[in-house]
């Protein structure tokens, strides 16, 4: 026996369903989220044409056709065979819909398609409740005095347990990704995938087991209505990718933003379609409907004409800046070539005896052009690490020894230009996985500044300290702060302090914006505060340690 055999019509429920929910309530709970997933799905599947698409298209058409099956089985009033035949697929629905997510939010963090022996294990989890849909026996019979369908408990339950298995693999693939992940963009967008996958699947999962756990005692009379709360994860799930679009280019989208928003105001509104009655609130609702679409016209078009400027504006910056590039690594070649000329002049008798009064002019040069050679290379340091060009040679590393080596370098120049200088470095276990080049180059920024954009006579501290698995290395100036105007290109290139020049004549505005995605790609972060009342300012690194 199939569930094509229980196509048999037995008699009216309404006066039930009417007292348990309202019809209205029931419709707009329904068919506009399953509508607009629907249109979200195609709309995904049309401009991607690849497997993610394909996937999210799943998710979304078996939600929508949950939602369609769903809403027939609470109108059992045209009779029991539809409502059998509509409660019989919602189990294998539901499945279908939790598989399709975790293999979506699998293809989507880690790039790659499901692994054969997890394709495999994923069919033999699907197919029992597969099964006994196709039999019918998920559904054994129909109670006509109470409009309900009887559920076989057992079959009922081991789906709850598929489900259960598809959400710990959702949360155990995010989880490790996560952990995986060194660039924080991409960080921060798997955990974004995963909460609007989790709150999809968790929400549908927590109502409709409260559901099946209520129906089988006296807890409430009317224990179906939680399953509309289950729809709720849905709008979640799609703001989350949609702001995942919108703000990181997930699926490469273009125009996504005023594309949905157009879409979701024209499935919004054509709903009101099954509520309104009267021919002028229909009319009403066209005109809308019409007005809607002639300005989402409009607006495509003029977000479409946006986005080619702006496309055409980055060829245009990248490039000036690979011209940019070029010049600095040309002018680092002359500069290099003159240092060591100046130095060859200076330091070798193979010219012949320079003059005494000559010395000090060629020492001069030799000082001149190694600034110059530096001032370009961390420009040149500062472009790679935003860019994301960097080299990066990650290996075991003491940072307590970086920085004593630090400390003992700079301390000399600090004192040599008047100021106090002073470290405080705890002891304990500094091991971790980075580059020692890389940070020591972005520690060396911080306290060199504070040396630089001190006052006179002033201090500089460092100190070095660990608490649990977390590092926190700090430079204490007592110098000219930060204005709010400065802070906000603090960490950008070229963001130079209108003031700086008054302390350092040689302030590119590179340095900062070199340290922010160094320390980002060591999975750490970085910061300042003021120190007021005092003056000055300490700047803060924070690094993940084993």
């Amino acid at each position: 026996m199939t569930i094509l055999s229980h196509f048999i019509h037995v008699q009216y429920c309404y006066t039930y369903l009417i007292d348990q929910i309202p019809l209205g309530l029931l419709s707009y709970s329904h068919l506009p989220t399953a509508l607009l997933s629907l249109l979200f799905g195609i709309f995904i599947l049309y401009k991607t044409k690849n497997l993610q698409g394909v996937l999210f298209f799943g998710i979304c058409f078996t939600f929508s056709l949950w939602c369609a099956c769903d809403f027939i089985t609470w109108l059992a009033f045209p009779g029991s065979a539809t409502t059998m035949f509509t409660w019989s697929i919602l189990d294998l629905l539901a499945v279908l819909m939790f598989f399709f997510s975790y293999y979506f939010l699998y293809t989507f963090i880690t790039k790659k398609d499901l692994r054969v022996w997890q394709k495999i294990l994923c069919f033999l989890i699907i197919l029992p409740t597969g099964l006994a849909t196709f039999y019918g026996l998920n559904i054994p019979n129909y109670d006509a005095n109470a409009c309900t369908a009887i559920e076989n408990q057992a079959i009922t339950q081991y789906g709850f347990y598929a489900l259960a298995l598809f959400i710990l693999a959702t949360l155990v693939i995010t989880v490790h990704q996560y952990r995986c992940a060194e660039d924080q963009s991409v960080k921060r967008e798997i955990l974004l995938a995963g909460i609007g996958v989790s709150a999809l699947l968790i929400f549908f999962f927590s109502a409709t087991l409260s559901v099946s756990l209520f129906a089988t005692s006296d807890a409430s009379a009317y224990v179906y209505n939680y399953e509309i709360y289950g729809l709720f994860g849905m709008p979640i799930f799609l703001a989350y990718f949609a702001y995942l679009i919108v703000r990181y280019k997930a699926f490469n989208l273009k125009m996504f933003g005023a594309q949905a928003l157009i879409l979701a105001l024209i499935a919004l509104v054509g709903s009101e379609f099954a509520f309104v009655s009267s021919i002028t609130n229909q009319i009403l609702v066209a005109i809308t409907l019409v007005v809607i679409g002639a300005v989402g016209i409009l607006l495509i078009r003029s977000v479409k004409r946006e986005i080619t400027q702006r496309e055409e504006l980055a060829v245009a910056n990248a490039g000036q800046e690979n011209l940019i590039h070029i010049m600095n690594h040309q002018i680092k070649g002359y500069l290099g070539t003159a240092r060591n000329i100046f130095a060859e002049l200076g330091q070798s008798d193979d010219y012949g005896v320079m003059p005494e009064a000559s010395k000090p002019l060629l020492s001069k040069g030799l000082e001149e052009m190694a600034a110059g050679v530096d001032y370009v290379q961390g420009i040149l340091r500062s472009n790679s690490a935003q860019s994301g060009a960097m080299p990066y040679t990650f290996a075991a590393i003491d940072l307590k020894k970086i920085v004593d080596d630090l400390v003992a370098k700079q301390k000399e120049v600090a004192e040599k230009a008047g100021l106090t200088f002073e470290s405080k470095i705890a002891d304990g276990d500094y091991a971790m996985q980075g580059d020692a080049t890389m940070l020591e180059e972005a520690f060396k920024n911080l306290i060199t500044n504070a040396i630089k954009y001190n006052s006179p006579s002033g201090s500089v501290s460092v100190s070095l300290s660990r608490a649990d698995k977390k590092v926190l290395f700090s430079v204490r100036d007592t110098g000219i702060g930060i204005s709010a105007d400065d802070a906000k290109r603090l960490f950008t290139a070229g963001g130079v302090g209108k003031d700086s020049i008054h302390y350092n004549v040689e302030a590119s505005g590179f340095g900062l914006s070199f340290v922010k995605p160094v320390v980002e790609k060591h999975q750490g972060r970085v910061w300042y505060k003021s120190n007021a009342p005092e003056k000055g300012t300490t700047f803060f690194i924070e690094l993940p340690v084993s």
